[in-house]
């Protein structure tokens, strides 16, 4: 796009001066509309240049999509996004591009066409990724073996988002609902077993103190 940007202003300059009646018609004019001739010439195949570069970037991009959406955390039960910069960043110049009335590869065409649903993906499985750690932050020391059986539940919930669930697939709307409905049984046993904490063992202790 800079170069764009930087031709409309040699092109404003240049309109400036031509305003100015025979201020090209001169010694120095000539030599400035010449230069000004092979700076625009050479910016046109400059920004060629870049293009072709940028299809070889974007023919790279499906291996980005083609991930798992989540990837192990650096903590225990933790896991993190597995999205790459990439693909905003080829969706952003291809819109771009296409404003400009510049071609973009076909790839780049079905990646604009699925970006709300990739988009909806990305936040979708973040928010679920969130809302795991805060769970299991949740959860009493003194529960953590009876409450072991839900969080396998959570762990098998968030498998196929390790393993076969990537960006492209059809099924995100389905998996993300189905770690949802898992996070929601699996947080209202972790409050129960919190009020049942509170309202007897924490009881008992102040008893005894």
């Amino acid at each position: 796009a800079w170069f764009r940007q930087l031709l409309a202003r040699l092109d404003e300059v240049m309109t400036h001066f031509e305003e100015e009646g025979n201020a090209l018609e001169t010694e120095l004019g000539g030599k400035l509309y010449h230069t000004y001739g092979e700076l625009h010439t050479e910016l046109l195949y400059q920004e060629e240049i870049h293009h072709r570069g940028w299809y070889e970037h974007v023919a790279k991009i499906q291996s980005c999509l083609s991930v798992p959406l989540l990837k192990i955390g650096d903590n225990a039960n933790s896991y993190k996004v597995n999205f790459h910069n990439s693909v905003t960043e080829v969706i952003l110049e291809s819109e771009n591009c296409l404003r400009m009335g510049r071609k973009v590869p076909d790839l780049a065409l079905l990646v604009i066409l699925c970006k709300p649903k990739i988009y909806y993906a990305y936040e979708g499985v973040k928010a679920l990724v969130a809302r795991n750690l805060e769970i299991r932050k949740s959860i009493p020391q003194i529960f953590v073996n009876l409450i072991q059986s839900q969080t396998m539940k959570l762990d098998a919930a968030f498998l196929p988002c390790l393993s076969n669930i990537s960006w492209t697939s059809l099924t995100i709307p389905q998996i993300l609902d189905g770690i949802k409905n898992i996070l929601d049984k699996v947080d209202m046993f972790c409050k129960e077993a919190n009020d049942m904490k509170e309202a007897r063992v924490d009881e008992t202790l102040e008893v005894i103190g």
